[in-house]
């Protein structure tokens, strides 16, 4: 059963990976203030339950889950200067955006 358990950690903490990068890349973030802050709550408040457990799985999801989301929520609160340049000239659509629209 452990390997269902390290599949689903892997599956978790790998999809925070392309949007740290487009963020990172971007010098922002476009990803829902409130949806980020608690993010970064539930998962540190999870960490600590997990680490108190002793439970190697969701201490290392949380753990990493709370790293995508502070990295994400940092350049919320902080973008890059002259980030918000070509990509989000009035008219223009968000890379975030545009993913959406074509779905």
């Amino acid at each position: 059963m452990s390997i269902i358990g390290y599949v689903g950690l892997a599956a978790i903490a790998v999809c925070w990976l392309p949007q740290s990068m487009e963020t990172i890349r971007a010098g922002h973030c476009t990803v829902n203030l409130l949806f980020l802050v608690l993010t970064v709550l539930g998962s540190v408040c999870l960490t600590f339950y997990a680490i108190e457990r002793n439970d190697l799985v969701f201490s290392i999801l949380n753990s990493l889950t709370t790293l995508g989301a502070l990295i994400n929520l940092f350049y919320k609160l902080f973008p890059s200067p002259g980030s918000f340049g070509e990509d989000l000239k009035p008219g223009r659509l968000s890379s975030g955006e545009r993913r959406e629209q074509q779905r």
